[in-house]
């Protein structure tokens, strides 16, 4: 597997910043971060020098060998030779390879962990959150060719999916056909509780997929997450059934125009926040204010919600390459919802929308 040196030199030239020696991880996000694919129950060592050590129980050994680009994999146990470590444990093993000054996530370690790490080894440990985390929320140009392979795949099951919306379906039954379509084109995740929420339902913003049978006059808000080796898609739309009463007709307005205010707030070096007022703004000023009860979006990669944070409070600015996803709703009690959402790429140019899928208010 090649690698992809775009990703581990920008955190090697981090790790030169904090002078940190090695950086270690064992959380699954992370470790297929630097490894690039999924290995269980293992750890991953990255030094400053750039080499990459993955430590593995023996039944992973092979299987890492093959579809990682690591330059050592190590099983650990009582096993003799130079491809293991005897140790009693995953941790210990780790330890035994490093030395000097090492960072480790505090966000994706248990406290457990942490102290059995600690009574293992005589180095420094440090906090290396900030480090993942600025490396993960700009994307290489392999992280940005997965997640557009997977924005595809997501608006492919929405286009799916409106094949087969009509009256008399349930929502759980949407929900399921979409996840086989899903996995039987590629996806190697799909997001388990897909919201389908149709009519009154519709107002729930993770209205999870029921046994409602969906009727004449139905907005119905499909939000679908796949993800493509390992990276996510998440693509909302509302769409109606064979009619749409005038009131919820406007709330669509409002938000579609909301969606692309936003969208055109965004270029490099703008708050995130400031994002998030741009759709917040117009919403409130057509007077759906009270009604827009979640943040305009978030970052997405490996992890469907990531770095950057577009809330009224986040302290984050858009850099070169984040993708974001930007959703913008108004949900009415016992009227109905709207949501509709698109995945977006800061670029020096301003907002790249990744989407091909329209926005346009759709009558099925």
């Amino acid at each position: 597997m090649e690698r992809d040196f775009e990703r581990i030199n920008r955190i090697v030239g981090l790790m030169d910043e904090h002078n940190l020696d090695y950086v270690i991880v064992f959380d699954p996000i992370n470790l297929r971060y630097l490894v690039g694919s999924q290995v269980d129950y293992s750890s991953c060592i990255l030094s400053r020098a750039g080499e990459i050590y993955l430590v593995v129980p023996p039944m992973e050994y092979e299987r890492a060998k093959k579809i990682t680009w690591v330059d050592h994999v190590y099983k650990y146990g009582e096993g003799e030779g130079p491809e293991w470590i005897r140790a009693g444990s995953l941790v210990e093993a780790t330890a035994k390879l490093v030395e000097g000054r090492v960072g480790l996530p505090y966000s994706y370690i248990s406290h457990i962990q942490y102290e059995k790490f600690k009574s293992f080894i005589d180095s420094n440990i440090d906090n290396c959150d900030n480090i993942l985390k600025t490396a993960r929320t700009i994307k290489t140009n392999r992280e940005l060719s997965l997640i557009n392979k997977a924005v595809r795949l997501v608006e492919d099951g929405i286009r799916h999916a409106i094949d087969i919306l009509n009256e008399g379906i349930t929502e759980k039954s949407i929900a399921k056909e979409i996840i086989v379509y899903f996995y039987g084109r590629g996806a190697d995740k799909v997001y388990s509780d897909l919201i389908v929420a149709s009519g009154h339902r519709s107002a729930f913003p993770h209205g999870r997929a029921t046994d409602k049978v969906i009727s004449s006059g139905d907005p119905v808000t499909l939000d679908f997450v796949a993800a493509y080796e390992g990276y996510w898609g998440d693509v909302t739309r509302t769409f109606f059934v064979r009619r749409v009463e005038p009131e919820i007709k406007k709330i669509y307005e409002v938000v579609e125009e909301a969606l692309y205010r936003a969208i055109d707030k965004i270029e490099v070096g703008v708050n995130a926040k400031d994002v998030d007022g741009a759709a917040r703004k117009y919403i409130e000023k057509s007077g759906y204010g009270k009604y827009f009860i979640h943040s305009t979006g978030h970052g997405i990669g490996l992890e469907i919600h990531e770095d950057p944070r577009l809330s009224s409070k986040s302290n984050d600015v858009l850099v070169e390459n984040m993708v974001v996803t930007i959703e913008p709703g108004i949900y009415i009690k016992d009227v109905g919802g709207v949501r509709i959402e698109n995945d977006v790429l800061v670029t020096e140019e301003g907002a790249k929308i990744l989407n091909s899928l329209s926005t346009e208010l759709m009558i099925l």
